[in-house]
């Protein structure tokens, strides 16, 4: 059967994550470095940066976070960052992590060819986004880059309460679309979780292999790209 659907991840697939995220802590880690000489070193900044990173990347997203707010969660993850690096002075995360909120809000972007790739494919297929993460914090880069103008519908793994590689986490999808899953196809950028997620629910998978990620031994995708713009490509026949 030919695909009548395209998912699409989030973060690493249409927004730029990992380059607003480090330009937002890097940034905040400069700004701090005056009155904290252990950030002056390279090497330390560099290690707080790695540190918030997988911090971030190894919370539980199958629930909302328990803070009142993206900034205090931000706050959060810096005061185990700072920790991990032997600083331990909170008054110093906590305003890291205010920064990191500020300026993380204000780079948020999408990948440059990802408008055009949304707006060709809009024309004939249907389009949405499932990713994992905190569904404030991934509604604040949905608005900040405008992927409602061509998204159907968003689902996030903490308003699910189940996260890739789950395949469960594309149940209500599924059901909004109302097309049998092997007429649905999955990018994403992950091929640890998206993969094995897309496969297990019957999807076609694409993964987006931004050559920083060692490919999967067990779950082979469908499709692999380098570029957005590939899609194009492979979703040609309908256009």
């Amino acid at each position: 059967m030919s695909i009548r659907v395209i998912l699409f991840d989030l973060d690493e697939t249409l927004v730029d994550t990992v380059k607003s995220s480090l330009t937002a802590t890097r940034r905040a880690l400069d700004y701090l470095s005056p009155r904290i000489p252990e950030i002056d070193s390279g090497t330390v900044a560099d290690q707080l940066v790695k540190e918030y990173m997988k911090i971030w990347e190894a919370a539980d997203k199958t629930r909302p976070h328990p803070f009142d707010s993206a900034e205090e969660l931000r706050i959060h993850f810096c005061r185990q960052a700072f920790e991990k690096v032997d600083i331990r002075d909170h008054s110093v995360a906590d305003e890291a992590g205010k920064l990191v909120s500020q300026w993380s809000r204000e780079n948020h972007a999408l990948f440059p060819e990802a408008e055009e790739v949304l707006r060709t494919l809009g024309r004939s297929y249907r389009l949405g986004v499932v990713s994992n993460g905190f569904s404030e914090i991934q509604r604040e880069k949905i608005e900040a880059t405008g992927l409602d103008r061509f998204i159907e519908e968003f689902w996030i793994s903490s308003d699910l309460g189940v996260e890739k590689p789950d395949p469960r986490v594309f149940d209500r999808a599924i059901e909004h679309f109302g097309v049998p899953p092997n007429e649905m196809a999955y990018v994403g950028d992950n091929p640890h979780k998206d993969v094995p997620a897309a496969q297990g629910a019957g999807l076609m998978a694409i993964w987006y292999d931004h050559g920083t990620r060692t490919p999967s031994q067990d779950h082979t995708p469908d499709h692999t790209i380098t570029n957005l713009r590939e899609l194009l490509a492979i979703f040609s026949e309908k256009r």
